[in-house]
């Protein structure tokens, strides 16, 4: 019976709702509710939590990148040996011949590429030499070798351009 009773009365308020809402209370009854209600507090210590969060985030963040940054005292050959500094010295200088012939002459796009792959490769090497502290001779002769193919891969492009360079001139005499 209080079923058809609480139906009986919501029909009646829905049919009657526009004369219920006529009437607006005074502005002291809600201001007199707001104060009844409970506050929501603020909790300072999630805010304490999440600042502390936020530290600890950008603290391993910074951690982490002086961590994966290289190091400013990367080794050379040259600051191993005497011997491997000629060496690197030696290399380096006809390297750089090379490569200015080749830059004089029509550069072939290829093989720069190819030299700047070993430079990387070389880089590479480098920092594992770093992180053995310039005991591992496999890694040291791995870096001589780079050197290697680096002037015979600039041989080989600065002979093929001679090469094309004097049959041009031998076409353009004919």
């Amino acid at each position: 019976m209080q079923a058809s009773n609480n139906q009986t009365i919501k029909q009646f308020i829905q049919k009657n709702r526009t004369s219920f809402d006529s009437e607006v209370p005074p502005a002291l009854v809600w201001e007199n509710v707001e104060k009844n209600l409970p506050r929501k507090q603020v909790h300072i210590y999630r805010r304490l939590r999440m600042a502390a969060a936020v530290l600890l985030i950008l603290g391993l963040g910074i951690a982490i990148g002086r961590f994966e940054q290289p190091s400013e005292t990367e080794l050379a050959l040259s600051d191993i040996s005497n011997e491997y500094a000629e060496l690197e010295n030696f290399y380096t200088e006809k390297i750089n011949q090379k490569i200015s012939l080749l830059k004089n002459q029509q550069s072939d796009e290829q093989a720069l590429a190819d030299i700047k792959d070993l430079e990387q490769e070389f880089e590479v090497l480098k920092r594992e030499l770093n992180a053995t502290d310039a005991q591992d001779e496999q890694i040291i002769q791995a870096m001589i070798e780079n050197y290697r193919t680096k002037i015979d891969i600039l041989e080989r492009v600065l002979k093929r351009t001679n090469y094309s360079t004097k049959t041009k001139e031998n076409e353009s005499s004919i």
